[in-house]
């Protein structure tokens, strides 16, 4: 993992809409979200939104 980063120019993880543990360390970790794809996954029987989060690393 450390070689990825070490190469990397952005990091762009993408979390669940309704996972509010995962998105809490956003904004302390530099983290800005980027865009919202509604509804995006179908899960258990309801719809998610894919919360897109970027960072740059340079």
């Amino acid at each position: 993992m450390r070689a990825v980063v070490a190469e990397a120019r952005r990091l762009t993880p993408r979390v669940l809409g309704h996972d509010t543990a995962a998105r809490a360390p956003d904004a302390s970790g530099g983290f800005v979200v980027e865009g919202v794809r509604p509804e995006e996954f179908h899960l258990d029987g309801a719809y998610a939104d894919d919360v897109l989060r970027g960072r740059p690393l340079l």
